[in-house]
């Protein structure tokens, strides 16, 4: 049997977007020894939750942690809510803020007509509330509605964690679909992936073949989508080829489709917005977009006035000579080009001399436009995809590099940008190293 603490949630001490709670929790039972000495005082939890109601009863499944920083924790896993059973305990539930205009009065006069299981009739049959002398229409709505989302949330979330997702999976998929959230699984379980929930195909194929032996057309789409991403990230493509597509579906499959019906698939794919067909070339909407929205901001950077600077060759034979270094004709042009033009893009195979001519790029910049050290963070940024290829940047130009999503402050839980088109960087001179990757 898995340890557990029973008790009374308190208060939460954070709450995360996501659903992640610290808190404090009063403990009535266990069968955890760990726990043995807190019963009937007070421990912190943390966990990913649904919702939990102050004061409310609940099972918490999980295991007991000396945190490094923060001490003694119960680290909740899963977790159940009990539902009142005593009179006493349901006219306090009925009469607590959950349940808007109902008083404790009108809770013990609910209680008294319909008895210890009044929670579990109102579930099954909402009409016995008319039993209950005096009562409201409005009031009988307030009971019932509160009743059912307070029973739904939980139903839901335990039926999303038995058929395999994982708590906080089945908590962000509650939150996205709320009522309708077993009707969506048990239509087309693969509409979650049109979401901007993180859970990914092979998750969600996984669950789904456990939940029936049939390949749906629902599946068979998904699986193209999933492998046009994987190909096309996996060979650095932007665009694949339809007997690429297909035979890769086939094999994850392992299923036999028709040429015919093959195409139509990837037809309701194009409807659906989710592919596009160019020239026999097929291509993952995102990346199409993508493709095309760097190549029209290309085009206006190289429409804008280029720079000139006069004695460029002078000042790149004086760099040569306080470097005790020559420059040969492509690292002369990539330098001259860098520094007049409003994008340049530099290739090369390892050893050409990339690296050298970064700080080439640099130390002339700085010599041109006569900036001061304080200065110079400001106004050139040095960017690399990874923290190793930003720090041999710094190290081979003795100034700050950065990594490229902390230079434009990426917030890892709502996967988005501080600095952005909105909220530009004042930066003059930009190289990102290592593009390719």
């Amino acid at each position: 049997m898995e340890n557990y603490i029973k008790g009374i949630y308190k208060r939460s001490i954070f709450k995360g977007d996501n659903g992640f709670i610290i808190g404090i929790f009063k403990i009535e039972d266990t069968n955890d020894d760990d726990v043995a000495n807190y019963l009937n005082k007070t421990i912190t939890f943390t966990g990913t939750f649904a919702e939990l109601n102050e004061d409310d009863k609940y099972i918490f499944y999980g295991e007991a942690v000396e945190h490094i920083k923060y001490g003694f924790q119960y680290n909740v896993k899963n977790y159940e809510r009990i539902k009142p059973e005593d009179k006493d305990s349901i006219i306090e539930f009925l009469s607590s803020d959950l349940f808007k205009g109902i008083g404790k009065k009108l809770a013990t006069k609910i209680v008294e007509t319909l008895g210890d299981n009044t929670l579990d009739r109102i579930l099954e049959e909402e009409n016995c509330l008319y039993l209950v002398p005096t009562i409201t229409e409005k009031k009988i709505k307030v009971i019932v509605d509160t009743l059912n989302k307070y029973e739904e949330s939980h139903k839901t979330i335990v039926y999303l964690t038995e058929i395999g997702f994982s708590l906080k999976d089945a908590l962000a998929i509650y939150n996205k679909f709320k009522s309708n959230t077993i009707y969506k699984i048990e239509q087309n379980i693969y509409s979650i992936l049109d979401t901007d929930l993180d859970i990914s195909f092979l998750k969600i194929d996984e669950i789904n073949k456990r939940l029936t032996n049939e390949t749906s057309i629902e599946r068979i789409k998904a699986c193209i989508y999933y492998v046009m991403n994987t190909i096309s990230y996996q060979n650095k493509d932007t665009y694949l080829y339809f007997d690429e597509i297909k035979k890769n579906v086939i094999s994850y499959l392992n299923l036999d489709i028709e040429e015919n019906d093959f195409i139509n698939y990837i037809d309701e794919l194009r409807y659906e917005g989710k592919v596009v067909e160019e020239n026999d070339k097929y291509y993952v909407k995102e990346l199409y977009d993508a493709e095309l929205n760097i190549v029209e901001k290309i085009k206006y950077l190289n429409s804008k006035q280029v720079d000139d600077i006069k004695n460029i060759d002078k000042l790149i034979e004086e760099l040569q000579n306080t470097n005790n270094i020559i420059y040969n004709e492509e690292q002369i042009d990539a330098i001259k080009k860098s520094l007049t033009n409003n994008i340049t893009i530099i290739t090369g195979g390892p050893g050409t001399g990339k690296t050298t001519i970064i700080k080439a790029i640099v130390d002339l910049y700085i010599k041109i436009n006569k900036l001061k050290e304080k200065e110079i963070d400001e106004r050139i940024a040095l960017l690399a995809p990874t923290g190793r290829a930003s720090k041999r940047m710094s190290e081979s130009t003795n100034l700050k590099a950065s990594t490229i999503h902390r230079f434009l402050k990426w917030n890892k839980e709502t996967n988005a940008f501080s600095i952005n088109e909105y909220n530009k960087d004042l930066s003059n001179l930009i190289i990102v190293d290592e593009v390719s990757m």
